[in-house]
């Protein structure tokens, strides 16, 4: 979730920062209920399916994936 809170919520300090997320392992994705929103001070307006929303969850990997500025594996 850091490049999301980078990019949402203190996108002005941290605007000429790139972010580069290493995927390691598939099977923990970091799934929870949208509450993890206002737990993490993030606008509700990023659930949905082309930033964090997956199956009814909010998916940290894919949060990683979609808000990063280059993806890779290991």
């Amino acid at each position: 979730m850091v490049p999301v809170l980078m990019r949402e919520r203190d996108r002005f300090e941290w605007s000429q920062t790139a972010t580069v997320f290493s995927i390691h392992n598939l099977a923990y994705q970091g799934e929870f209920g949208m509450e993890i929103l206002d737990k993490l001070d993030l606008p509700h307006h990023l659930y949905n399916p082309r930033q964090l929303e997956t199956y009814g969850t909010v998916n940290f990997l894919k949060a990683g994936m979609v808000f990063s500025d280059q993806v890779n594996t290991v």
